[in-house]
């Protein structure tokens, strides 16, 4: 805004324009002044959570968006693309790439939204992929609301897999395919040691899901409703998710049962995702916090 706005002037000086006509050209000219906001989503404590940085009045290009998520390199980058209270738009972007939807990117920017239109306890979230998300702010606790997606019945190789993890064939005990907007391959193992212990290809993993058209692997231990995960779908181990909504998601409607999905122990991050279940939708919710 101030490059531009300099160079506007010099114009306008240099062509003798009096200064009214050049403060209409200046109300006449857009201005980004891009703001951001580092969240994090789903924490335990006040000190942890996910991070996902939300930018506000920016006027980037896809491409300009990947290079500022990759220079950020954090788990996901939230642009807000039209700051409206009915028709609230984001994009989400990875360092390495964008990604249709990200859950904890939603609930980074649905508390944003509460922020910005503190009059509203429930509205819209549109994705830049098409998809709504219904949030919900109730006595400062926020809810997302997802559809669950049909996903292909396919096959996968438990060999294959295990190769991808790093592990041995016989700590696989299921293997399923599901999407609330981005579809997972959730991969449940024998313990949380195994679990734990995981160093998988990332580089891959996310050829393999490019290949599949899956976003990334989901590794669980799971005891009743009680579940902890590890997510793979990214290309740095260094930005490992510490929580994943669209995993959580995904295992809850898999599964068809309310969750307790937690992660980021292994990160030192610990998480908590509560996942409802019903045929029609998946909620979600946890805990958010700013750092202004």
């Amino acid at each position: 805004g101030f490059i531009q706005e300099g160079l506007l002037r010099e114009s306008y000086l240099r062509n003798g324009v009096y200064a009214s006509q050049y403060l209409m050209a200046i109300l006449s000219t857009e201005y980004f002044v891009m703001r951001q906001h580092l969240l994090r989503c789903f924490g335990t404590t006040a000190e942890t959570g996910n991070c996902a940085l939300v930018v506000e009045q920016h006027n980037f290009s896809p491409a300009q968006k990947q290079a500022f998520a990759t220079t950020q390199n954090l788990p996901v980058c939230v642009f807000i693309d039209n700051n409206s209270a009915t028709n609230f738009s984001v994009d989400f972007y990875y360092p390495h790439r964008q990604s249709p939807l990200c859950l904890h990117g939603s609930l980074a920017a649905a508390r944003m939204f509460f922020n910005f239109y503190p009059d509203l306890n429930q509205a819209v979230l549109l994705t830049a992929a098409g998809q709504r998300i219904k949030i919900h702010q109730h006595n400062s606790q926020i809810s997302l609301a997802v559809t669950p997606q049909v996903v292909v019945d396919k096959s996968f190789s438990h060999s294959e897999i295990a190769q991808l993890l790093g592990i041995n064939l016989t700590q696989i005990k299921s293997i399923q395919l599901a999407s609330v907007g981005s579809p997972k391959l959730l991969v449940e193992l024998n313990s949380v040691a195994n679990l734990f212990a995981l160093k998988p290809d990332l580089h891959a993993i996310v050829a393999w899901g490019k290949l599949n058209a899956i976003n990334g692997i989901y590794a669980y231990y799971r005891e009743s409703a009680s579940v902890t995960g590890r997510n793979f779908n990214h290309l740095d181990a260094r930005v490992e998710d510490s929580a994943t909504g669209v995993a959580a998601g995904a295992l809850c409607l898999a599964l068809q049962m309310d969750l307790e999905v937690y992660q980021g122990q292994n990160l030192n991050n610990p998480c908590l995702i509560q996942a409802s279940y019903s045929a029609s939708e998946i909620s979600l919710s946890g805990r958010i916090y700013l750092d202004e």
